[in-house]
């Protein structure tokens, strides 16, 4: 029995306990306490529920104040914060304000290592190598070093700067048959992990090129 049915269940038989009392086998005594008890229940209760209606009113007006609040201090906050930028000493505004100065911006990661490279011979014999490198967002002013090794030679010699995940490479001789690479990235002094070397070679398999990957001797063949 629920309290609502408890409260109209009594509600409805007080007055049934009180005028057939000696017929049911109750004094008056007994009844009368009976209905005392149930209207001192039903006024209890329902203050009960008038104060529980009156705290969810109370809370809703609370929490918009507390909103309000939040707004109210995020603009001050910037306005401080604004002001102690245009100041000679930062610091002593925060000190003044006793409010803790913003955490310098963490520094972004090193550029990725670069994989999945593609080639392709484009006009008067160049070569174009493109490849994949994610980055986190916002990480922008990453430079590409390629480093290039012809036939013979024993050291990577830097043959060009790129600012995209691609490269021109237009100083390979058309008689050295290829060459092998290695890429990295930077971002200011930020030196990513330089990639697996990987071999180009010239017309292997008919006109064009193919990247061979030394290490894991995967062939991919580029128009």
């Amino acid at each position: 029995m629920t309290i609502a049915e408890l409260l109209a269940y009594c509600g409805a038989h007080e007055s049934v306990f009180v005028d057939n009392a000696a017929g049911i086998g109750l004094t008056a005594g007994q009844a009368t306490s009976f209905a005392t008890a149930t209207a001192t229940a039903k006024a209890a209760y329902d203050a009960h529920q008038a104060k529980m209606q009156e705290a969810r009113a109370a809370g809703v007006e609370a929490r918009a104040a507390l909103a309000a609040l939040r707004t109210n201090l995020s603009s001050v906050l910037s306005i401080i914060r604004g002001y102690a930028n245009t100041q000679p000493s930062p610091a002593a505004v925060y000190a003044l304000a006793q409010v803790t100065p913003p955490s310098p911006p963490s520094p972004a990661p090193a550029p990725s290592q670069p994989t999945d490279f593609r080639a392709e011979l484009i006009a008067g014999g160049a070569v174009k190598i493109t490849w994949k490198a994610p980055n986190p967002s916002g990480a922008a002013g990453t430079l590409w070093f390629i480093n290039r090794k012809l036939s013979g030679e024993s050291t990577f010699t830097q043959i060009g700067v790129s600012g995209s995940r691609s490269f021109v490479d237009t100083t390979i001789p058309a008689s050295s048959g290829g060459g092998m690479y290695i890429i990295h990235g930077q971002r200011s002094n930020s030196v990513g992990e330089q990639s697996l070397p990987f071999v180009i070679e010239l017309g292997v398999s008919g006109p064009g090129v193919t990247i061979t990957n030394q290490f894991t001797g995967d062939l991919e063949a580029a128009a």
